[in-house]
């Protein structure tokens, strides 16, 4: 019989997937056919011995793919592919407060892509890595920034950011944010739960829809670790409604909205 000519389908770079990238062969006749796959970088996540195989990456770098390819015949030929893996871009944020001009300004963590798309939550975008926005409401925003680098691999993420405008104060609770509240809304006590990567002076307190605090929980200097604490809302007498949590650690301020049922 005819050896087997196994031909990759697909580019030879790729974008680092913690899912897997799928490589194919591109041979019409399949018939009898039997494929093995290897990889000197990645591993064979599924279909090691079909004609499409995903292989997965844990890093940014070069691999040489190999397939084997058999046919009906008992006859073998193989083929290589040198694959470059690009790393994921940063999508990561922060939000300051300009209070001089009443706005927000966002900032990319790496202003070094070629493509910045940022979504406020209120219908209004921005294509650049650093942009100032202005709230004309206080409410609740969900804030996205996705980034492409010059390869075409593409990061997204996003934060809920709450503007107060009864204070004065807008500020923002990142994805990578060291502070989880549960159950919220809360009938009788919350959970807040919050890590330090820093040994800071931390401050967490109760706040009233007009910035009056009603409970201080914690007011101390602290080292790096995690933490929790149990706000009773039977001991603090506190009725239904809405609050701000506020966690204040060094210079930075975190507000989230509780609901008490």
């Amino acid at each position: 019989g005819s050896f087997p000519k196994p031909v990759f389908k697909g580019d030879s770079m790729v974008c680092l997937n913690p899912k897997g990238t799928v490589i194919s062969s591109m041979d019409i006749d399949t018939a009898g056919r039997k494929w093995n796959w290897s990889s000197t970088k990645g591993k064979i996540i599924n279909g090691q011995s079909t004609d499409s195989a995903c292989i997965s990456y844990s890093s940014s770098g070069k691999d040489i793919l190999r397939l084997i390819e058999t046919n009906s015949a008992g006859c073998i030929d193989t083929a290589f592919l040198t694959i470059t893996i690009y790393p994921i871009p940063d999508a990561g944020w922060s939000i300051n407060i300009d209070s001089s001009h009443n706005s927000n300004v966002f900032a990319a963590n790496d202003s070094t892509y070629s493509n910045y798309i940022w979504n406020f939550g209120d219908g209004s975008s921005a294509y650049s890595y650093k942009t100032s926005h202005a709230y004309n409401h206080a409410d609740t925003f969900n804030v996205s920034l996705k980034v492409y680098d010059d390869f075409s691999c593409t990061s997204e993420k996003d934060s809920t950011i709450i503007v107060s405008l009864f204070t004065g104060l807008q500020n923002s609770v990142g994805t990578d944010a060291s502070l989880n509240i549960y159950p919220n809304p809360f009938k009788d006590k919350i959970i807040i739960q919050y890590t330090l990567v820093k040994d800071s002076r931390v401050s967490i307190s109760l706040e009233d829809i007009f910035g009056k605090q009603i409970v201080l929980m914690q007011n101390a200097n602290e080292v790096i670790g995690n933490y929790s604490l149990t706000l009773d809302a039977e001991k603090y007498s506190i009725p239904a409604g809405v609050y701000m949590l506020k966690l204040n650690i060094g210079k930075q301020n975190i507000f989230r909205k509780l609901v008490k049922i």
